[in-house]
């Protein structure tokens, strides 16, 4: 902040520079929450148990981050993280509309969790059993996603 400030203050004066001060800040801050802003993940976090996605967990943490995620704890550390699927990649099903699934990893990488929280998928509705596609869900459930071609 200090470079804004000496910039600020060789060319204008004191109301200026305090004016294009704020201005700054209130861009950084901008840039810095519109992922956030945009992320369903606090929509969702409310419905779920920690534990549904992390066995243990007791709660989360503030969402934060470039790309949204909510910190896991359990005994009070941070154990992992939840994300949204939409917020990292294109989740857009045959509805034309995002299945979302809530995801969790823990610090080494693993699928901890993940819980389909959000679909309008037709083929579900009038023919495919939710529990089949939850049970499509649940196999990703202990891979690595730090070893994609690992079994």
């Amino acid at each position: 902040m200090t470079c804004f400030r000496h910039i600020a203050s060789r060319s204008m004066g004191l109301a200026s520079s305090f004016a294009l001060l704020v201005i700054l800040i209130t861009m950084a801050a901008a840039t810095l929450s519109s992922a956030a802003a945009q992320s369903r993940l606090g929509e969702f976090l409310p419905g779920v148990q920690p534990s549904e996605l992390y066995p243990g967990a007791e709660q989360f943490g503030e969402i934060g981050g470039d790309q949204p995620s909510a910190p896991i704890l359990k005994a009070g550390k941070v154990v992992g993280y939840a994300f949204l699927n939409g917020d990292l990649v294109d989740s857009t099903g045959y509805s034309g509309k995002p299945i979302n699934v809530l995801v969790a990893l823990d610090l080494s990488g693993k699928i901890t969790g993940a819980k389909l929280v959000e679909h309008h998928e037709p083929i579900v509705l009038v023919g495919i059993p939710v529990a089949k596609i939850v049970h499509f869900i649940d196999g990703y459930i202990g891979k690595d996603v730090l070893a994609p071609g690992a079994a």
